[in-house]
């Protein structure tokens, strides 16, 4: 297997499922940056910034998990393609009443490793469709 995926796999287990704030200098450089379409909820910058959005999410989904669907690893790049789930019952930027609904997204991620961590990653969030399952947007509204 290789040590990238297996970096990439442990980051997620730890970090975004596990919650282990602690643990992101494990798995992160020190100027780890994350390109994003804006979404109102900005990452912040390096370690930090990432540690406070973990934070973010785990707040709004205190369930939050990301599920790995599909991993392959060129050179040193590692691309992800994941199921994210989760239940709002805490305050989130787009909803701080929580909704207690639960979401069931697609994520897509573009990675750049790093002396064997994560320096950079591209990443596709289906924040339409969390906002459909929230219930902060109706169908009709779409149309």
């Amino acid at each position: 297997m290789n040590s990238n995926i297996e970096t990439v796999r442990e980051s997620i287990r730890v970090v975004w499922n596990g919650g282990q704030l602690d643990r992101v200098d494990d798995f992160y450089t020190e100027k780890f940056q994350a390109h994003y379409p804006p979404t109102g909820a900005s990452w912040g910058e390096g370690r930090e910034g990432l540690r406070n959005f973990v934070q973010l999410v785990r707040t709004g989904f205190p369930d939050y998990t990301e599920n790995i669907e599909d991993i392959h690893a060129i050179d040193d790049r590692v691309f992800v393609r994941m199921r994210n789930t989760g239940t709002n019952t805490g305050p989130f930027p787009i909803s701080p009443t929580p909704t207690n609904k639960s979401i069931e997204i697609a994520d897509f991620l573009h990675i750049r490793m790093e002396n064997g961590k994560i320096a950079e990653q591209w990443g596709l969030f289906d924040n339409f469709t969390m906002l459909l399952q929230l219930g902060l947007l109706q169908p009709s509204q779409v149309a």
